[in-house]
């Protein structure tokens, strides 16, 4: 699913490993509860009509099914994000822009002058 050999962000890597595998089990577990719907109206001891469990728990298979592209996509953008680009330099090494003077600070530094120049 993605290159070991590039450099991630370890943070943002555990974090997208972590949410892409809760929602494949989340999904998982909304399968298992369809397939439990199907089989327990199939059955005569359900009081819900088989067509009606069929329909049921086809809802919750399709529903199962679109979270699991949705954790996938969301795990690729994740994924993408957590990539380090190798002409990118990390936050510690680049140098500070020097601030530009505010207009105040041009003020004081013409009155010092000025005054200097009276004295």
């Amino acid at each position: 699913m993605f290159n070991r050999e590039g450099k991630y962000n370890q943070q943002k890597l555990n974090r997208a490993i972590t949410s892409v595998t809760l929602r494949i089990v989340v999904a998982g577990y909304i399968v298992f509860i369809a397939f439990n719907v199907i089989s327990g109206t199939r059955s005569e001891t359900s009081s819900i009509p088989a067509w009606a469990g069929s329909l049921i728990g086809g809802v919750f298979i399709a529903a199962a099914a679109g979270f699991i592209i949705y954790s996938i996509l969301t795990f690729r953008k994740a994924l993408s994000n957590a990539r380090l680009d190798a002409e990118e330099v990390p936050k510690e090494e680049k140098p500070m822009p020097k601030p530009e003077m505010t207009i105040a600070e041009k003020v004081r530094a013409a009155e010092k002058m000025i005054d200097n120049d009276e004295k």
